[in-house]
């Protein structure tokens, strides 16, 4: 099976890039299993409740230069709003992000940094969490 290269972890903000980001994963779509065995059913019989969209955790360092949409995730985590124009970068060009479906929203549910750490490079990690709610994520047409 071939493999594909990320697009530089990019998450963004529609146009405004989440800067200094350098990592994402995606929980993934999850459906819940309801049980619908009656009484004299000699096996359990199971059938498909609500699904979820799944969870994002993104991370990458602080840039206080170029901070515009990590501004915009941390002003939306505090203000309970969705930022619902979030792309997750993949693959080798512009044209490769996966986006909200047009029934779903992103919810900021965790926003962390910037936290100091003594090392070479002296940068400061942040990192973010988004709960898609409502629907799922699609790749971009």
């Amino acid at each position: 099976m071939a493999g594909q290269r990320g697009y530089k972890g990019k998450v963004s903000l529609s146009t405004t890039k989440v800067v200094g980001i350098g990592k994402w994963e995606y929980s993934g779509i999850t459906n819940q299993v309801l049980d619908s065995t009656e009484l004299e059913d000699e096996f359990d019989s199971k059938e498909y409740g609500r699904g979820n969209g799944g969870t994002v955790t993104f991370s990458g360092f602080y840039d206080p230069d170029d901070s515009t949409g990590q501004a915009v995730i941390r002003a939306a985590c505090i203000a309970k709003t969705a930022v619902d124009t979030i792309r997750f970068y993949f693959g080798a060009g512009e044209s490769d992000y996966f986006k909200l479906d047009a029934s779903a929203s992103a919810l900021v549910t965790n926003v962390s940094g910037p936290s100091a750490d003594k090392d070479a490079s002296g940068l400061c990690p942040i990192s973010f969490t988004v709960e898609i709610s409502g629907g799922t994520l699609e790749k971009a047409a």
